[in-house]
């Protein structure tokens, strides 16, 4: 999705991810359900995957986590960056812990740039009876 000053290269929903020594980005666990045998649901870790490319200059962008009624369920991630030229790219990493899952449903992660919505993801959270043994 783009905007007149952004485009989102990719969002992921997943694990973990982290920056090699050689600066390499490294993505483990990509996921787009989450399964309870319980509702409400504690899901231990939850990291968010961002790369965005825009206009030249200084930029503010926030990651929103939201339910199916478009509330937040953890507060808002807020920051900066500034890009050096048109052909810049900025990629960030949002691990959030203990999120609280009150019911099933559809949830989106979404990615604003300057107060504008430039892009989303979604994934299920789901109640199942019993976690299945491999």
């Amino acid at each position: 999705m783009t905007t007149s000053n952004f485009e989102l290269n990719f969002v992921h929903i997943c694990d973990t991810a982290f920056l090699s020594q050689s600066n390499n980005l490294n993505i483990i666990g990509i996921f787009e359900n989450i399964t309870a045998t319980k509702l409400p649901a504690i899901h231990p870790r939850l990291t968010v995957v961002m790369n965005i490319g825009g206009s030249a200059g200084f930029h503010e962008f926030e990651i929103r986590i939201v339910n199916n009624r478009d509330k937040s369920i953890v507060s808002p991630f807020k920051g900066s960056f500034d890009l050096p030229s048109r052909k810049s790219k900025f990629g960030f990493i949002w691990t959030v812990g203990r999120i609280r899952f009150e019911e099933k449903g559809i949830y989106k992660v979404k990615i604003f740039g300057d107060g504008e919505k430039i892009g989303e993801t979604k994934f299920v959270v789901e109640k199942i009876d019993q976690i299945p043994i491999p």
